[in-house]
């Protein structure tokens, strides 16, 4: 058992009590700091530090409760500092700039592999369970793949001068010149773009897709809608947003279907535990409008045993590594390699 130090007796609001629990199995909670082997910080950073006003009152934090926050961990950051602690953070955020707190390990949805430091690790989205409501059933494999998409996307037809940017950006990273003009659109988004239009020119693969827009979502029946585009295909268009990781991921995962994920240079979470590439179908960036023919080559590729085989592996995937319980049950793995440094 790690001896863990968290600071103790926050406010219900935070659900510090959660994460202190999640780690029972393998971590024992010391009143004492000098005798602690790795501090954590039980409260989501995001909340101290990146919150709306709207957010604050949504989930009824109050400015007190902050405060209490913020000094406890200016207390636990000068107890890791004293005693040459890891001091573990949850950053549960789109931004990926550094965290400059001593002895920080930081674990963030968000991160750049080219960036990352040394003490930075991917944590997944937490999402709620598609299977909530369906039970898991695995779809066969059939002679050409399916594969669904609804949600936002830069534009198919772009504005010209976005188009022109695009095909400036491209022509530089064919000549190998590291640098880029800057893009009306984020990168996801437009790596999104170039999967999504390489899937329905082919016509070997059904392509299930809508691009929606931010004013879908007050549609009563949009969650419904989306669950259903996941369910109903064998693949799912998988690719960051605004932060560098794909919430879209975890939903798919947890439904039990195949992810055709492009890489912009991600983090996962768990991967120096977990071979992902036996989870997904893996497109780099850079083939985001070749994504139609890795699809075809994996679908034809596979054995129809394997193809339930992974569908099955990635529901156990999401349910022992990548949901809330899940994610913070297994952080043990990575309390042994920073307790050994």
């Amino acid at each position: 058992m790690f001896r863990v130090f968290t600071g103790g007796n926050y406010p219900e609001v935070f659900n510090a009590q959660g994460i202190e629990n999640s780690m029972s199995g393998y971590a024992t909670l010391v009143e004492d700091p000098a005798k602690a082997q790795l501090f954590v910080f039980p409260v989501f950073y995001e909340v101290l530090v990146d919150y709306s006003a709207d957010e604050y009152i949504k989930y009824k934090v109050t400015n007190e409760d902050v405060q209490f926050a913020k000094d406890k961990l200016t207390q636990m950051s000068a107890f890791a500092k004293q005693f040459n602690k890891p001091l573990i953070l949850i950053f549960y955020r789109d931004p990926s700039y550094k965290i400059d707190i001593p002895n920080v390990v930081v674990f963030r949805t968000s991160l750049y592999k080219k960036e990352r430091g040394n003490n930075e690790f991917s944590m997944p989205a937490i999402v709620t369970d598609v299977l909530l409501q369906h039970p898991f059933q695995p779809i066969f494999k059939s002679a050409n793949p399916s594969v669904g998409f609804r949600g936002q996307s830069a534009p198919l037809k772009l504005p010209f001068t976005a188009q022109l940017r695009l095909t400036t950006n491209e022509l530089m990273q064919q000549l190998h010149i590291p640098a880029s003009v800057e893009m009306f659109y984020n990168r996801g988004y437009i790596a999104r773009r170039s999967a999504i239009q390489s899937c329905l020119k082919n016509p070997q693969i059904t392509a299930e897709i809508t691009i929606t827009t931010p004013f879908d979502i007050e549609n009563k029946n949009s969650n419904l809608l989306f669950e259903e585009n996941i369910l109903n295909n064998q693949y799912s268009l998988a690719v960051s947003g605004h932060g560098n990781y794909s919430f879209r991921l975890y939903q798919i995962l947890s439904a039990g279907r195949i992810p055709l994920f492009i890489d912009t240079d991600c983090v996962l979470p768990y991967e120096e535990f977990i071979d992902w590439k036996k989870h997904l179908v893996w497109v780099d960036e850079t083939d985001a409008k070749n994504a139609d023919k890795f699809l075809l080559d994996f679908h034809h590729a596979i054995h129809p045993d394997d193809f339930i085989t992974m569908q099955e592996s990635n529901r156990k995937l999401w349910e022992q590594y990548l949901n809330y319980t899940g994610f913070f049950s297994n952080l043990k793995l990575y309390f042994e390699r920073l307790v050994e440094q």
